[in-house]
């Protein structure tokens, strides 16, 4: 039985926990699907650190610029000295933050079309919050009170996501 937990710890456990690891799969993911060339990064969500981190391993030097779009309290250390604009949303609800993502966001991806260069945009859980541009009159308060009622409905995230 010990030969079997010693497989398992030295040899299995580490492949699994490489698996799930967002910034190695990002990595990889992008290293296989992704063309080659001149790239504007757009990362959105509570993974977005780590996604980003992953395709800036990618595309080694590639990356001109982009926007990464995190909940308060998400370490960026180690994307600094990139030419990243980090912007802080509001998760659960959107805030200020959320309205300054989304204006970014969609800056980011215009400049993008008009240069010549690929846009990836990674998007993890959290970013119908994190990153909002409303249409219209539609103000910050019209946002967080129609996020609230659907947080309290007891609907499941799915139900939300269509109604």
């Amino acid at each position: 039985m010990k030969d079997y937990r010693d497989l398992m710890l030295k040899e299995v456990l580490p492949i699994i926990l490489r698996a799930s690891d967002v910034r190695n799969r990002t990595r990889d993911l992008v290293r296989r699907c992704c063309p080659k060339g001149r790239v504007v990064l757009i990362a959105i969500g509570k993974a977005s650190a780590s996604m980003a981190l992953g395709a800036l391993e990618a595309f080694s030097g590639e990356v001109e610029g982009g926007a990464i779009v995190i909940p308060e309290g998400i370490e960026v250390g180690e994307l600094k000295g990139y030419n990243l604009e980090i912007i802080r949303g509001g998760h659960p609800l959107p805030t200020p933050g959320s309205l300054r993502a989304g204006t970014a966001v969609l800056e980011w991806a215009a400049t993008a079309g008009r240069g010549g260069a690929h846009v990836l945009v990674l998007v993890s859980g959290g970013a119908s919050a994190l990153a909002e541009s409303p249409l219209g009159s539609i103000s910050l308060e019209d946002l967080v009170n129609v996020n609230r009622a659907l947080l309290t409905s007891g609907a499941s995230i799915s139900e939300d996501k269509h109604r």
